[in-house]
């Protein structure tokens, strides 16, 4: 069986752009996966519980808009917990003290 002719026409560009189109969706999706899952797991800002349940989401979704709006509030999360971490120092300098959350004691 002989092979179709390759065309340089208007539908073969259409065809190459949306298959062009398909990777950077899905490498899209692969970074905003990995950035969620990263900000989850490399602190002990979030529980357990809170890994789980936002894992088997993030893997489950295949929405861009929805991953970027998870990934903004991820962050914005991890900000918050981190800034209520530190405790104004009782002095008139309004230096701030680091305070380490239980699980990073050893």
């Amino acid at each position: 069986m002989a092979a179709l002719p390759t065309s340089a026409g208007p539908l073969s560009r259409y065809l190459q752009q949306q298959a062009e189109a398909r990777i950077l969706r899905q490498d899209l999706l692969h970074a905003l996966r990995t950035g969620i899952l990263n900000a989850l797991a490399q602190t002990a800002l979030f529980s357990e519980a809170e890994r789980v349940r936002a894992s088997a989401s993030v893997h489950e979704c295949e929405q861009v808009a929805q991953l970027q709006r998870w990934y903004c509030n991820v962050h914005q999360l991890y900000q918050e917990r981190l800034a209520s971490l530190y405790l104004p120092y009782a002095g008139r300098l309004g230096l701030y003290a680091p305070v380490q959350p239980l699980m990073w004691i050893a």
